[in-house]
């Protein structure tokens, strides 16, 4: 349908709110129908899968697509496979919006180009603020990415650790990190106006 067709199906999404699944693979829609697509996705409050897998949408478009993902409350699962998405300025701007999607589990990046800096940044990402219900990032290893990075924390004595498993510790340190943040602005009311410490990692 290439770009033109997904323009269309996209601007159809505001007169189906009650869509729940979408499915554009293999169709060519290319990086400009990616984007139009992500434009439409405030118009689908109820949609939880979105395929755009086979569109070759570059980096652009998965960028284009993941920046309206705010706009997808329900969305469970992302499938962004075989996109031709390249290393860490592909896969850095999606994984930068994944916080934003409350209620994804799953995104799909295989048979793209990431390579290891590109799993790196979004390791890293992932461990600055983890996404509150994410499990799974298809394809990249998140285990021997933090590893190389010699981040060991989250890995628990355990190299071989799966993503669900690694993005579980790091919301569970988030947690505590946050519970001790407030106790401590309840118990010295003054460090309010200062903010967190310079080296706390989810400052």
């Amino acid at each position: 349908i290439g770009a033109e067709g997904a323009e269309a199906a996209a601007a159809e999404l505001r007169h189906a709110p009650s869509l729940k699944s979408l499915d554009l693979g293999s169709n060519g829609i290319g990086a400009a129908g990616a984007a139009a697509v992500g434009r439409e996705l405030r118009h689908a409050l109820r949609l939880e899968i979105l395929d755009l897998r086979r569109n070759r949408i570059g980096d652009a478009g998965a960028a284009a697509a993941a920046a309206e993902l705010r706009h997808a409350p329900r969305l469970r699962s992302l499938d962004l496979s075989r996109n031709a998405i390249v290393g860490a300025a592909g896969a850095g701007p999606v994984a930068q919006e994944l916080r934003h999607a409350p209620k994804l589990q799953t995104v799909d990046l295989s048979f793209n180009d990431i390579g290891q800096e590109g799993e790196e940044a979004v390791a890293l990402l992932l461990l600055e603020e983890p996404p509150r219900a994410l499990r799974d990032v298809r394809c990249l290893d998140l285990a021997g990415a933090l590893l190389r990075r010699q981040v060991h924390w989250p890995l628990a004595g355990a190299a071989d650790r799966s993503n669900a498993e690694i993005l579980s510790e790091l919301r569970r340190r988030l947690q505590r990190r946050v519970v001790a943040l407030l106790l401590s602005l309840r118990a010295h009311p003054k460090r309010r106006s200062r903010g967190p410490a310079s080296d706390d990692v989810y400052r």
